[in-house]
């Protein structure tokens, strides 16, 4: 995977295209609504991944990452782990106009 970027509270840009085949392999149908911002992108990642895994999950925010692709209008919102620590994450694609989740899925 491409994404490496330092967890901040600014929103960095990546390609879609380097996530095709997640896209294709953790598909889904929600719809969340019109997502204007990285705070609203946030909200909704974690209701879908509270559905999908559970509470827990919210052990895995501090701090949730996002960014965005400009060219198709399109959120990657991820979870973090502090530093040394082992395990995987939730990530979540989310196009930016109708809040449709075009994949959600958990490393390890």
């Amino acid at each position: 995977m491409a994404f490496f970027n330092k967890p901040d509270d600014k929103v960095n840009e990546f390609s879609l295209s380097e996530y095709n085949n997640y896209i294709e392999n953790f598909s889904s149908d929600k719809i969340l609504g019109k997502i204007d911002n990285e705070k609203i992108a946030k909200e909704k990642a974690e209701s879908v991944w509270i559905d999908l895994y559970g509470e827990q999950i919210k052990r895995e925010k501090k701090p949730y990452i996002v960014s965005f692709d400009p060219n198709n209008e399109v959120w990657l919102v991820t979870g973090s782990l502090p530093k040394n620590m082992l395990g995987g994450v939730p990530y979540i694609i989310i196009q930016k106009h109708d809040g449709k989740v075009l994949a959600v899925w958990h490393d390890k």
